[in-house]
């Protein structure tokens, strides 16, 4: 056969990547490589059209020309490895009807920094992408001449316009379903007074339509923190009372209910306090405060006393929680959050979760942590106390595993105590502000004497378990429940908030994972030291102490909506360990505690990498490496190498966060980015 035969038969066969006749496309471009001028084989869809006889080869060309074949080779079986470990038909389709050689299921991203927070991948400057898997990081020398062999050939081809390319961003422990009934009330967060409560209470009131709040309909709120504020009725940093809103008239008539900032409290008005019925004098693992003359309940619910006010509160029905799916999801991508771990997942939110899995509906990947019910009949209703409850999900774990991998329920939440801000987190010895108590544990008896046995059963049963645990105490209860467990089953402790420094030793040495939130550090940083003194505060919110321990990953979150759901602001606080004004207990421009700061590349790994591991997704997302899915983030900030940690803010003039991808689609973009960044799609 003659050579130009041989180019003919090339332009005659069909355009897939089964081909010989593809581009160099993953190959470094050989070193003062000649430019190779191809003839011009005419239409390749007509074998009669008239084409340019090529003129004769140099020996540079030929060079190039064997060149091309050989990447050309490298093309088809690095890119379509696929092929040879997925069953496929003899025209490349699986069984899923996917076409593993059709060249439009590629993308190429270029123009970018891709950061792959994977020691063992290099950072690269394009990301080929295939379906919804990460195909090929390239680097710097390859990407012009991958770009320009690319073009024509049917894959994608994206502009990143300079940004840089993250791993999505995972936060291991948030409130997934709970923050997507929370974007639907009152928010309470930040307000600086009782008042400020009235008046965002009754605007709130105006703006809904008329009978939305009866007996049988509550209004809720969420996000309220006494702490700073002056003007309640028991004076300045004393818990609200029910007369604290019964004070605006427009507030009487129905029955409220508010959260506190960290969900250990409820605050209700008087109609609501009058639905609950008789109410019992103590209540275990939890607190009434009460009138210290009438010994009329006050007004506000700790921790297990809360429970009360569930079993009277109308619960969600399944329309709100499929919408509060819908309105969490739309708000966390918008952050480049692309995985959560749901903490604490009651039965009515699991099935919330593997509807919207079977539906399509449910994009963001979600790792359900399960929390047992009251009893059957209370299924809306937490446990009081550590309890084993694997036969009553059975069915939803196992309805979990079969419909798609947006959702597993495979670990359990444990809660052993409150938290710092309502003097619920349990103590080893008194509160230096409250002499009288050391705070909750939400078990039958201080020492939790029902622990072991659970953790026991949970961990037979295969699940992993995940204990909360925030005071010195209740870490310590935890870390002994869990020496029972292997490493490698990879037990939690959510919070892992105050701990003595012998405690963060064992938690080193048992291979225990800290899940812990850098924005409660600067949140409680205002009350810290009053409440727990100083000694204590050196084994409190201590994320450098358990990596020196030898903590090899410390998986990050925010807690949302206890905090805000965005990542960039809890590395913010990891690095800064200040305020959004640069402003700590310290100082100004002074860290809180500054030795205990982690770095930029530290934070951002415990919000990719370690938050993976922590959740057993490491096998596919947390890094950028080619097999992993393509969840991905793209930003205008190199988050890993920032020098000012201020860059991280809304306020920083950055639009931070351009695009998000969950399985190589864009599922967010700011401004058109993902739009704008199309350049060929032949």
């Amino acid at each position: 056969m003659s050579k130009n035969a041989g180019l003919r038969k090339r332009a005659d066969a069909p355009h897939t990547t089964a081909s010989l006749d593809l581009p160099p496309a993953f190959a470094r471009r050989p070193p003062n490589a000649p430019d190779y001028v191809a003839p011009n084989l005419g239409d390749p869809n007509d074998p009669d059209a008239a084409y340019t006889e090529p003129r004769a080869p140099r020996p540079g060309m030929l060079i190039g020309l064997c060149v091309g074949v050989a990447v050309s080779l490298t093309l088809y079986l690095v890119v379509f490895y696929e092929t040879i470990s997925t069953p496929t038909d003899a025209a490349g389709y699986t069984a899923d009807g996917t076409n593993l050689l059709d060249v439009t299921r590629l993308t190429l991203v270029h123009n970018v920094t891709v950061r792959t927070m994977d020691p063992a991948v290099p950072d690269g400057a394009a990301l080929l992408v295939r379906g919804n898997e990460i195909a090929r990081i390239i680097g710097a020398n390859d990407a012009a001449y991958t770009l320009q062999s690319l073009r024509g050939t049917g894959v994608t081809v994206v502009n990143g316009h300079g940004a840089y390319v993250y791993p999505g961003l995972m936060d291991s422990h948030g409130h997934f379903l709970g923050h997507g009934l929370a974007l639907s009330r009152p928010n309470l967060v930040g307000l600086p007074s009782v008042s400020a409560v009235r008046t965002v209470l009754r605007d709130f009131i105006a703006q809904s339509p008329d009978d939305s709040y009866s007996d049988t309909r509550w209004l809720v709120g969420n996000g309220w923190d006494h702490t700073t504020w002056t003007d309640a009725t028991d004076g300045a940093g004393a818990f609200p009372t029910a007369a604290d809103l019964d004070s605006d008239p427009v507030l009487t008539s129905i029955p409220i209910a508010l959260q506190r900032i960290d969900v250990h409290a409820y605050w209700l008005n008087q109609r609501a306090i009058s639905l609950l019925g008789q109410l019992p004098l103590d209540v275990a693992g939890g607190a009434i405060k009460r009138d210290p003359i009438t010994q009329e309940p006050a007004g506000v619910f700790v921790d297990n006393a809360m429970f009360l006010v569930d079993n009277v509160m109308p619960a969600p029905v399944d329309a709100d929680w499929d919408a509060a799916l819908t309105r969490a999801q739309t708000d966390l991508v918008r952050f480049g959050v692309t995985a959560v771990g749901d903490a604490g997942v009651l039965p009515p939110a699991m099935a919330a979760l593997v509807r919207g899995a079977h539906s399509g509906e449910l994009k963001v990947r979600v790792h359900a942590m399960i929390s047992c019910p009251q009893d059957v009949q209370h299924q809306h209703i937490q446990a009081p106390a550590p309890a084993f409850c694997a036969e009553t999900v059975q069915g939803l774990v196992e309805a979990a595993r079969n419909v798609s991998d947006r959702v597993a329920i495979r670990s359990v939440k444990l809660f052993l105590d409150g938290a710092l801000g309502s003097h619920g987190a349990a103590l080893i010895r008194p509160y230096d502000d409250a002499s009288e108590t050391k705070g909750i544990v939400r078990c039958s008896s201080w020492e939790c004497p029902e622990l072991n046995e659970v953790v026991r059963k949970w961990d037979a049963a295969g699940f992993q378990v995940n204990i909360h645990a925030i005071g010195d105490h209740a870490n310590q209860l935890a870390i002994n429940a869990l020496e029972q467990v292997k490493a490698e089953k990879r037990p939690r402790i959510e919070h892992a908030q105050i701990l003595t420094l012998e405690d963060i030793d064992r938690v080193a040495k048992l291979g225990i994972l800290p899940s812990m939130q850098p924005t409660h550090a600067t949140s409680d940083m205002g009350y810290a030291q009053s409440r727990l003194g100083l000694d204590r505060l050196r084994g409190a919110y201590a994320w450098q102490r358990f990596l020196q321990a030898g903590v090899t990953h410390l998986p990050l979150s925010s807690d949302f909506p206890v905090e805000s759901p965005d990542p960039l602001e809890g590395m913010y606080s990891a690095i800064a360990r200040m305020d959004h004004d640069a402003k700590s207990p310290h100082g100004d421009q002074t860290p809180w505690f500054a030795d205990q700061a982690l770095t930029p590349y530290q934070a951002v790994k415990g919000f990719t990498s370690d938050a993976a591991y922590a959740s057993f997704m490491d096998t596919i997302i947390g890094t950028i490496a080619p097999g992993k899915r393509a969840d991905l983030v793209f930003t205008d900030v190199d988050l890993a190498h920032i020098t000012n940690a201020q860059e991280l803010l809304p306020k920083s003039g950055k639009r931070r966060v351009l695009a998000t991808w969950i399985d190589g689609k864009c599922v967010y973009e700011k401004d058109a980015w993902c739009a704008r960044g199309v350049e060929v799609q032949l």
